[in-house]
């Protein structure tokens, strides 16, 4: 049952997924893997500092030609970076009118770390918690692959942020649950509180940013996602607010169907060992105790992650000695603490309303 929803799953949401990203796999295909061969020399020309480098590249559609590139050194040197022989790098392929190709230094080759670090999450995963979790490695996994390209995807064709967000959101619940729970009582009863609280997340997010007169251009990143809009085929974005509102609801989504589904199983355990005699009442606040002792160890970790996430922002915001009146009104800071808030009260919504579907699906036999 669990293989055959996943399964299912895949295939649905990866078609619609590589159908919507067919265009940006092409754009990418001016960037490419390469590597330094011989020994850079420094040079000073009018233009400034430059490290003259040779370069060999190891993927896409030019490998294995070799060109000479300029790495221009800036008077800072926290911005500079010094290539040697043999380093690995980032290289934009630009090719003219002419057929003529450039070549432009965009960072060094660092994705083989970050694969080395998933490897590591996957293998102290399972010494931890052993094989028999391995559904929720594959739901981690089905989330960041399928789940959030397949949002953005909805999104950018024009459709109601929102609507995409509860959709998608909704999706994911009932996939996570089935796979986590298999189907029946459990599966209702934390589908529906967890869907419940996400959308709750939703609606306060655009009713505190309507009362804040918030229309979600709080970033030079957002106003790009206009121009693209206006000028790129295949966008057709315009309602901010919405997409802030869909960003909170899939922030929270985690920690709601985690505490959903902790509450389900613990009511339908105490269910169970009273040998289903358990009053609606009684049951209902045993789940109700459940989640309290889980809400403030998890509204902690998410708070934490907002702040931590906004840190560098706020250190430049000190360094400018702005006024603290300035920094709360600022519109990024407030859709962080926003964020932040609305994130928390997804989560203490789902609470009582799962222990109460629940004390009222388990015992209804």
């Amino acid at each position: 049952m669990r293989r055959k929803i996943f399964r299912i799953s895949i295939f649905v949401f990866v078609l619609i997924s590589v159908t919507g990203r067919i265009s940006a796999t092409q754009a990418e295909s001016k960037y490419a893997k390469a590597e330094v061969t011989g020994s850079p020399e420094i040079i000073v020309s009018s233009a400034g500092r430059i490290q003259k480098i040779n370069i060999v590249i190891l993927s896409g559609k030019y490998k294995g030609l070799m060109a000479p590139v300029d790495n221009y050194i800036w008077d800072y040197e926290g911005y500079n970076m010094l290539l040697s022989e043999g380093d690995k790098l980032t290289l934009k392929i630009v090719k003219d009118y002419d057929g003529s190709l450039s070549f432009l230094v965009m960072g060094r080759y660092r994705s083989p770390y970050i694969f080395m670090a998933l490897v590591l999450f996957i293998v102290v995963f399972f010494i931890i918690t052993g094989f028999k979790n391995k559904w929720a490695l594959l739901m981690i996994a089905f989330n960041i692959i399928v789940v959030l390209p397949l949002l953005i995807f909805i999104i950018r064709t024009g459709f109601n942020p929102f609507a995409a967000g509860i959709i998608i959101c909704g999706a994911g619940i009932f996939i996570s649950a089935a796979v986590i729970l298999g189907g029946g009582k459990k599966f209702y009863a934390a589908s529906a509180g967890s869907v419940l609280g996400i959308s709750a997340a939703g609606v306060l997010t655009l009713i505190f940013l309507d009362y804040m007169h918030i229309e979600g251009m709080f970033s030079s990143s957002a106003r790009m996602i206009l121009v693209a809009s206006r000028y790129l085929k295949g966008w057709n974005v315009g309602d901010l607010k919405g997409i802030v509102a869909a960003g909170i609801m899939i922030a929270s989504l985690g920690a709601v169907i985690d505490i959903a589904v902790s509450i389900v199983s613990a009511m339908n355990r105490i269910y169970l060992e009273s040998s289903k005699s358990i009053g609606s009442l009684i049951l209902f606040k045993s789940g109700l105790n459940v989640g309290r002792d889980m809400v403030a160890t998890m509204l902690n970790s998410l708070v934490l992650v907002f702040t931590g996430l906004s840190l560098p922002v706020l250190m430049v915001l000190g360094i400018m000695d702005i006024p603290f009146i300035k920094i709360i009104n600022f519109e990024f800071v407030l859709i962080t603490i926003l964020s932040a808030v609305i994130s928390s009260l997804a989560l203490m919504i789902t609470v009582p309303v799962t222990a109460y579907i629940s004390s009222r699906v388990l015992r209804d036999d």
